[in-house]
């Protein structure tokens, strides 16, 4: 208590040591690479799966928001984010090792966004899920 007695300056200081003593175990859990891949290659199977070609958008749409983060350039908030408190996107959380597999799949996935052939899509999307296997 004679802490918080001295100053207010000084209460201050150790609230602030305690937020990141507490806030520091969620940063080191937020950032996990390995999971963010793992939830998008589920979509992307997901939507290798898909019966309309509006659901393989859809779970692509996860698969970019799960690369690139939610403050990444290609991040669409109004599709979801199935990788929600995972991190800042895998290609954001990889080494410099593990981006190029997760950058190629990042655009086949936007391709497959912009086609409008069921079984086009579901053949990038099948694409998309095996790159991303290999980057687990």
């Amino acid at each position: 208590m004679l802490i918080f007695t001295q100053s207010r300056a000084g209460f201050l200081q150790f609230a602030a040591v305690c937020l990141l003593v507490l806030a520091w175990p969620l940063a080191a859990q937020a950032a996990d690479p390995g999971k963010e891949v793992t939830t998008a290659a589920d979509h992307a199977g997901y939507a290798a799966g898909a019966d309309t070609v509006a659901k393989v958008h859809l779970h692509l749409h996860h698969v970019v928001n799960c690369l690139v983060g939610p403050d990444g350039d290609d991040f669409d908030a109004k599709s979801g984010n199935p990788c929600d408190g995972q991190g800042n996107g895998a290609i954001n959380d990889a080494d410099s090792e593990g981006q190029a597999d997760l950058k190629d799949a990042l655009a086949l996935a936007k391709t497959g966004i912009g086609m409008e052939s069921l079984g086009a899509a579901q053949n990038v999307a099948t694409t998309v899920q095996q790159l991303l296997a290999k980057s687990e």
